[in-house]
């Protein structure tokens, strides 16, 4: 995946470095591996996303407002937001539909926690396509970010959470189930945090090794990317 997120913006570095939501976006991308490079180029190959309000209507990027990323579920989609940008721009670069397929499956699960509705359309959309071209991979792009654009709500992380659950019922105790099934009702109740129930599901993937979630963006590079934000909010 990629490792370089490009934002758009008119201000001056040192403008920006002593905002309080940049520092915390700085902080959370380095602690994930992640470089920004500032440009002032709207048509910049590799942007991700835009430190401005308005965006040109041709583009579907994300438009970053940094008052709002003091607070931590607003960083965490930003950052959502980001590195799904620079993945897309990694895979325009070669994409055939192969690769494509292979992308979606990795987003899978994020997508089913953002919108119930966007995850069947993009599953029937990829399905549908023959050959791939630019454009209906733009138009994949446009609708990916559309759907994180607008965040998610924990009925959907919650049902996403039960989609897994399901694959370790097999193997687990009655006690076991009992425990991962009150986990993700607490989480839906406000008395538990969504890293804890990722936390505890990706235990069970060490001692269940199973290669599809392994792959998941969902278990692995979501959970870190919460983590990053955690530590940040402190």
């Amino acid at each position: 995946m990629a490792n370089l997120i490009v934002l758009y913006t008119h201000s001056k570095p040192e403008d920006l470095y002593i905002l309080r939501g940049y520092q915390k976006l700085l902080a959370s991308l380095y602690s994930l591996g992640y470089k920004i490079h500032l440009t002032s180029m709207q048509d910049h190959p590799q942007l991700c996303g835009y430190l401005d309000e308005f965006v040109p209507a041709h583009f579907t990027i994300p438009t970053i407002s940094l008052s709002k990323l003091e607070e931590s579920n607003a960083l965490a989609n930003c950052l959502v937001e980001l590195i799904t940008a620079a993945n897309l721009n990694l895979l325009q670069m070669s994409a055939n539909k192969t690769q494509l397929i292979k992308f979606h499956s990795h987003y899978k699960y994020l997508i089913m926690a953002y919108s119930q509705i966007g995850y069947r359309q993009l599953g029937s959309f990829v399905a549908k396509i023959q050959q791939l071209t630019p454009s209906l991979l733009v138009t994949y792009r446009q609708q990916l970010l559309n759907l994180i654009a607008k965040g998610y709500t924990i009925s959907n992380q919650v049902n996403t959470l039960k989609h897994l659950q399901g694959y370790f019922r097999p193997y687990l105790s009655s006690q076991n189930k009992k425990q991962l099934t009150d986990l993700i009702d607490n989480y839906r109740l406000g008395k538990e945090t969504l890293i804890h129930v990722l936390q505890v599901l990706n235990d069970y993937l060490a001692i269940y090794p199973n290669d599809y979630l392994s792959h998941q963006y969902y278990l692995k590079g979501y959970l870190k990317l919460l983590l990053s934000v955690a530590a940040v909010s402190c």
